[in-house]
């Protein structure tokens, strides 16, 4: 269950915190959407190379991963100060966990806490990408760049380490369709459960 919250956690941030505070709002989803993608960068650890689905609907963002048949999901609500873990440790069973994204992001990006929902960049350049035109977008936080390509109504395509130029993750698949709002809330029948402690994640008092 620590690992899949590690894989889960490291799936989400590469995504979610691609970016980071500098000059002007960064593009957010605009309409509903399923993006398929694939984590790449080393920094990742145990979470390269995994596939994620992430989809959006009226501000609010779902991350689904699969460890090797160890499913789960994050939610995230637009100016939320957490995020909820939602996973399937054994078939039947469901267990949620909430965690801060103020100490997940620090975690992730070894540079403090993000705001990942009023962040600011600048743009610096367009591209096309899986068909999809969409602009490059630079961002810099407590000495740390980084770099995303959006489209004009907020679809991540890809992120880049800017220094590098390794993609950190990148989409194979995106298709702009209604979402069921029921994608968007934790289970019912999911068990509550206090999220591990896991390394610059103290737990939350």
């Amino acid at each position: 269950m620590r690992l899949f919250a590690r894989l889960a956690s490291a799936a989400a941030l590469a995504l979610v915190a691609s970016t980071a505070s500098a000059q002007v709002p960064l593009p957010f989803p605009t309409v509903d959407f399923l993006l398929e993608g694939r984590i790449m960068t080393a920094q990742a650890g145990p979470a390269q190379g995994l596939t994620t689905v992430m989809r959006h609907k009226d501000g609010k963002l779902r991350m689904d991963v699969d460890n090797m048949g160890m499913k789960g999901f994050m939610l995230f609500a637009r100016d939320g100060k957490t995020a909820t873990m939602v996973m399937e440790p054994s078939p039947g069973m469901k267990v949620a966990m909430e965690i801060d994204l103020a100490q997940a992001t620090a975690s992730a990006t070894n540079a403090g806490p993000i705001d990942i929902w009023n962040m600011k960049g600048m743009r610096v350049g367009t591209d096309r990408i899986l068909g999809e035109s969409c602009d490059w977008w630079q961002a810099e936080h407590n000495g740390q760049k980084s770099k995303v390509c959006a489209t004009p109504d907020g679809i991540p395509l890809k992120a880049v380490d800017p220094q590098t130029n390794q993609t950190v993750w990148e989409g194979v698949r995106v298709e702009r369709r209604t979402q069921d709002a029921a994608l968007f809330v934790v289970p019912p029948d999911a068990q509550r459960m206090q999220m591990p402690n896991m390394p610059g994640m103290p737990r939350r008092q």
